[in-house]
């Protein structure tokens, strides 16, 4: 055959073959380390810490039933202090009145409505915090005092911007509800105290 027409002849190219290994050493390549735990001592560190979280307190059946008597005993107040019937609420105060000189003789000498008005404003709002501290016993007690003032404020300002229900504001009834919301916080703090702190949790 001619020289001209023979088969020209490259040399061999040869792949690379990369890096050498047997599938006993094989290893992941390691991935962005933000991403997600990569190894599987990471992904049993972080169950581990998963399992380690302090489990949700479930709300006791006597946390709820004192929630559902707080929010109607809140309706009922907000009920007394919207009344536009002032007549009835004297009527109230002065039966009021009535059964507290029966039970002290000595302060017969006192109106029996003034009596009675004294005496239905510091009782009214003893319930208020006494259901409160009850019903949400993580909250500090101090609170649930601060909270019982705040109501009568607003409740005697919304008598002051509402001149047609017909009722007076005084500022001697918020002082009369925020002693009765403060002694819902003592009979809260003591009943707290003999239960024990640990109960208190768990009740």
């Amino acid at each position: 055959m001619p020289r001209s027409q023979a088969t020209p002849v490259y040399p061999p190219r040869y792949a690379d073959p990369g890096p050498s290994y047997d599938q006993t050493s094989y290893q992941q390549p390691v991935q962005d380390q933000g991403s997600y735990p990569q190894t599987l001592y990471d992904q049993q560190d972080a169950g581990q810490g998963y399992q380690d979280r302090p489990p949700r307190r479930r709300v006791g059946s006597a946390a709820v039933f004192a929630r559902m008597c707080a929010l109607f005993y809140l309706l009922l107040i907000g009920l007394a202090v919207l009344m536009p019937d002032p007549a009835l609420i004297a009527k109230l105060k002065l039966k009021v009145g009535h059964l507290v000189q029966r039970i002290a003789h000595h302060i017969t000498q006192v109106p029996a409505l003034s009596v009675g008005d004294v005496a239905s404003n510091i009782a009214a709002f003893v319930p208020v915090t006494l259901l409160l501290a009850l019903a949400w016993k993580r909250v500090p007690l101090w609170i649930w005092g601060v909270v019982g003032t705040l109501i009568s404020i607003s409740a005697e300002m919304l008598q002051l911007l509402l001149p047609q229900i017909h009722r007076r504001p005084f500022f001697w009834n918020v002082v009369q509800n925020s002693f009765g919301a403060w002694i819902g916080v003592t009979i809260a703090a003591v009943y707290f105290q003999l239960a024990g702190l640990r109960s208190r949790e768990d009740l």
